[in-house]
Order: C-alpha cells, then sequence, then structure tokens
C-alpha cells in the first residue's frame, strides 16, 4: 500500500486559519487502510490548524 504523502500551507486569516492541501488523488479509490490514514492525516491537519500552525510541512513528516 502506497502512503498518501500531503503538502500543507498553513495560513491565518482575520477571520481564522486555513489550509491549501496538495497531493489528495484525483480518484478516491482506496481500501480501507488508506481511508484510515487519509483521515488520521487530515485530523493531524485540523489540530495543527487550530493550534495556529503557520507555514509548510509534510504530513506524514518524513
Amino acid at each position: 500500500m502506497q502512503a498518501i504523502q500531503l503538502t500543507v500551507e498553513h495560513r491565518q486569516a482575520m477571520d481564522g486559519g486555513y489550509c491549501r492541501i496538495e497531493g489528495l488523488p484525483e480518484t478516491l479509490f482506496m481500501v480501507p487502510e488508506q481511508i484510515r490514514q487519509l483521515a488520521r492525516q487530515l485530523n493531524e491537519i485540523a489540530n495543527d490548524a487550530d493550534q495556529g500552525e503557520r507555514g509548510t510541512r509534510q504530513y506524514p513528516e518524513d
């Protein structure tokens, strides 16, 4: 199973933070384990954004 590598740019705006996410597959034919991995990554991205993360990060980190 190939891991999904996401590149995320965390930004801050007047009304809160937002994220620009690159690396999501165009076609989402995924096995359950890949879906769980993606969900964990997205949850980590959301938590980092809630905590005020800024800049570009890789998920998962290398």
